[in-house]
């Protein structure tokens, strides 16, 4: 788990320990793609974190080493990484989502499997998904089409907007579940 400087990573590693799951946390300022690769992860979370992604140049690293080798789950920060790292943009939301709900819908997918459409997730940004990347695809969105998961089109790569670790967010335990099974 890529720990970005957000308190929400560690309510992340509690709800995957809670799983079964077990993790590791790298905080992204104090490792290195060697230190990751040495832990052999099955799976990799980058998680939420402050500013833009830019300010976070190791997610880019992470990207570029794991991506379409190893499953990869991008949370807010994380989800906004990996489109831009694909070539989409982002922009500041026009009503910041600080500690509010909002309703999705979401098209079943792997992520999604056992969750019901539509339904409610926490949402903590202030910037969203304003262009999705060619090789993206949205798997969630609100009523305003505002993308709230994304996926590759061919590699086991996913990013959502909201917080599934919030207690906001009721079917987030099982999205992360979903995740970890890949």
């Amino acid at each position: 788990m890529l720990d970005n400087l957000d308190s929400f990573t560690y309510n992340l590693f509690q709800l995957t320990a809670e799983l079964g799951f077990a993790a590791t946390v790298k905080r992204a300022t104090e490792t290195s793609l060697e230190a990751i690769a040495t832990l052999k992860p099955q799976k990799i979370v980058i998680s939420p974190g402050p500013k833009r992604p830019q300010d976070h140049p190791f997610i880019f690293e992470v990207l570029a080493r794991f991506a379409g080798s190893i499953p990869i789950l991008g949370v807010c920060l994380g989800m906004q990484a990996i489109n831009e790292w694909h070539g989409g943009t982002i922009c500041r939301d026009t009503h910041p989502m600080h500690g509010r709900t909002s309703v999705i819908e979401h098209d079943g997918s792997s992520l999604f499997e056992d969750i019901p459409t539509p339904c409610e997730v926490a949402r903590y940004h202030s910037l969203r998904l304003d262009g999705v990347a060619e090789e993206m695809s949205v798997i969630a969105w609100t009523s305003d089409r505002i993308p709230m998961a994304i996926q590759h089109r061919s590699w086991p790569l996913f990013g959502v907007q909201f917080h599934p670790e919030s207690f906001l967010t009721p079917h987030g335990k099982t999205l992360l579940r979903n995740f970890y099974r890949l």
